[in-house]
């Protein structure tokens, strides 16, 4: 049978590590299966299905801690034809993919996608001792930033990997921007848009401040918020509270967030901290002015339309900036521009299955 590679990682929460995992599955000749511990389905797996891509599913960590490792080395002895475990991950806390890999031959990539942490004391203490471990457990160590990759790996070697984005579908559409519109009621209004989980670290309490200020500002604009997640509730009172439930649109998870981002007019990123924030590398292909904290790397910022700005001057401060910038008029350039900095996701899993090719030559 022909050599396989396996993705550890993806999850059924559609963020930067599926969108990337995803890219690089559709865009390579590799066969890539997926270890996931879900029994829903995943966003995408009609479409890995299709490619070729097998899933193979497994009790989660938390629901049988005892024996998932023993779950992942049994798929992996199984299924000999697998070479490469690709193994996403946002700390050291959980190691097991890369321990189980390692035990029974195959190639480990680890490959980090977070720059920060705001872990608790237990999961805190599992990083700090497992970092300790990545050398002896990795062939391979991956980054998706700078940032990211002295988070995992310290002053161990690493190759930033640009995530690379499908610049032709982000590039801006009218009749997207048309549709989206129709679908929300939107008319002519100056939109907002964001696109993450409702999760601690996207600072949503804060993006909503900063559009109540727009709103003082701009009373005809709106707010479009893409994504689900732990937060959601908290943020629709908070909304509800400031008499915002008119002009913040709630939708949800999306498999279509590029017609999205040609919907909106700018895009807001001020989240505490970010591996890269790949959503920013999608909103600039779409031409969208783009607004983010300075948790988010540097490498991020692609286009001149690209403003970070500080969290602590607070949020009328980015309101004014939001609301002060030129909108741009030339969106359809943006994707070129994109692609022409090394951020389009055929260039990303070229490079990724040179590793994995490489890493062919040395397994089991």
């Amino acid at each position: 049978m022909e050599n396989r590679a396996v993705e550890f990682g993806y999850s059924s929460n559609l963020g930067g590590v599926e969108v990337f995992i995803r890219n690089i599955i559709m865009n390579t000749s590799t066969p890539i299966d997926l270890v996931v511990t879900t029994q829903d389905k995943i966003p995408f797996e009609d479409d890995f299905v299709t490619k070729g891509s097998r899933i193979f599913r497994i009790p989660s960590r938390r629901s049988a801690p005892s024996e998932y490792k023993r779950n992942i080395e049994n798929v992996l002895r199984n299924h000999p034809e697998i070479k490469v475990a690709h193994v996403h991950l946002n700390s050291c806390s959980s190691i097991e993919a890369l321990e189980a890999a390692r035990k029974v031959g195959v190639r480990c990539i680890a490959h980090s996608h977070s720059s920060n942490s705001n872990f608790n004391r237990l999961t805190r203490a599992l990083h700090t001792l497992n970092k300790k471990r990545m050398n002896k457990l990795t062939d391979v160590r991956l980054a998706c930033s700078d940032a990211a990759g002295h988070f995992l790996f310290g002053n161990s070697d690493f190759e930033v990997i640009k995530n690379g984005v499908d610049t032709e579908k982000f590039s801006f559409n009218p009749a997207y921007r048309d549709e989206i519109r129709r679908e929300f009621d939107i008319g002519d209004r100056f939109t907002l848009c964001h696109v993450g989980m409702f999760a601690p670290v996207k600072n949503h309490e804060f993006l909503i401040d900063i559009f109540a200020s727009v709103v003082k500002k701009h009373p005809d604009s709106v707010l479009l918020l893409v994504g689900t997640g732990s937060e959601e509730e908290k943020i629709r009172g908070k909304v509800s509270m400031l008499g915002l439930s008119e002009k913040v649109i709630f939708a949800g998870r999306r498999t279509d967030v590029e017609k999205i981002m040609s919907a909106a007019d700018a895009f807001a990123l001020p989240s505490l901290f970010e591996g890269l924030g790949i959503v920013l590398i999608e909103a600039q292909s779409s031409g969208l002015n783009c607004f983010a904290s300075p948790g988010v790397p540097e490498e991020a910022k692609l286009l001149d339309n690209f403003e970070f700005i500080p969290l602590d001057i607070g949020a009328e401060a980015w309101a004014d900036r939001i609301l002060s910038a030129a909108l741009n008029t030339d969106r359809a350039s943006a994707s070129a521009v994109v692609a022409a900095a090394g951020y389009d996701c055929k260039l990303t899993a070229a490079r990724i299955e040179e590793i994995y090719s490489q890493q062919t030559e040395h397994c089991r």
